[in-house]
């Protein structure tokens, strides 16, 4: 996102994480305090995580900067920082596997967790969709994914997609910026909203392949729709978010 270009120092990025979770938690795709969200520090071979924050009693409508931590790709965090959370390797082995993603966010956004438990995918049945095409992968495991085994196997699961779905337990969407990732995020409940709508009335019809290629390609309309969606859920919550 070009407004975000020259905004990668440390100690923006853990800003521009603070901010994006507190979108994320105020458009209901966290469950209470479960959900953390990372990305690459440029030049590194470091990512920057929200903290484990349930031995300090906080949740994530508490979360500063400071509870931004460092973290290297086997999952240790600097010394006398608070530890990664438990499915750090979520993240982690996600990295190793594509290079080419930026930032990364585990949740438990509700409606696309129903479709994993139905066995159901989530289809490109509207525009903003079609970033998902031709369907989300639902990775058939419910458990915590607190090693790197289950982390490159949920890994393997999403390939090169924007997104897999755990069963019965949430989503691990990527992003080539923090802001980017959020808003797929946000794209993702929102089209299996809309294959749920769809479904009460019919049968749902997903966005034929060879009409998706291209809606969300590298160049102006990818900018056009990632900066005005960041504007408008940024001007929505910007009495909570942190200033840049």
């Amino acid at each position: 996102m070009e407004q975000f270009v020259n905004r990668d120092s440390v100690e923006d990025l853990k800003k521009r994480i603070v901010n994006c979770i507190k979108i994320l938690n105020e458009e209901g795709v966290f469950e209470l305090t479960y959900g953390h969200i990372s990305c690459r520090i440029p030049n590194s071979d470091k990512f920057l995580i929200l903290g484990h924050l349930h031995e300090s009693n906080k949740n994530l409508f508490d979360v500063t900067e400071e509870d931004i931590v460092t973290m290297d790709i086997e999952g240790e965090t600097l010394p006398g920082e608070v530890e990664a959370p438990g499915e750090r390797f979520i993240h982690t082995e996600v990295y190793k596997r594509r290079p080419e993603v930026e930032a990364i966010v585990h949740c438990h956004p509700i409606l696309s967790t129903s479709f994993s438990i139905s066995g159901v995918p989530i289809m490109p049945v509207n525009n903003l969709g079609t970033i998902f095409a031709p369907e989300v992968p639902i990775h058939d495991y419910s458990g915590q994914v607190d090693t790197a085994e289950k982390a490159a196997a949920m890994a393997e699961t999403l390939g090169n997609r924007m997104a897999v779905v755990l069963r019965s337990h949430g989503a691990t969407i990527v992003g080539s910026s923090v802001e980017k990732a959020a808003l797929n995020t946000l794209a993702l409940e929102h089209t299996a909203k809309m294959q749920l709508i769809a479904h009460q009335v019919g049968t749902p019809r997903p966005i034929p392949v060879e009409e998706t290629d291209g809606i969300f390609s590298e160049g102006t309309k990818e900018r056009e729709y990632y900066d005005t969606a960041w504007d408008f859920y940024s001007r929505k919550y910007q009495n909570h978010l942190l200033k840049l």
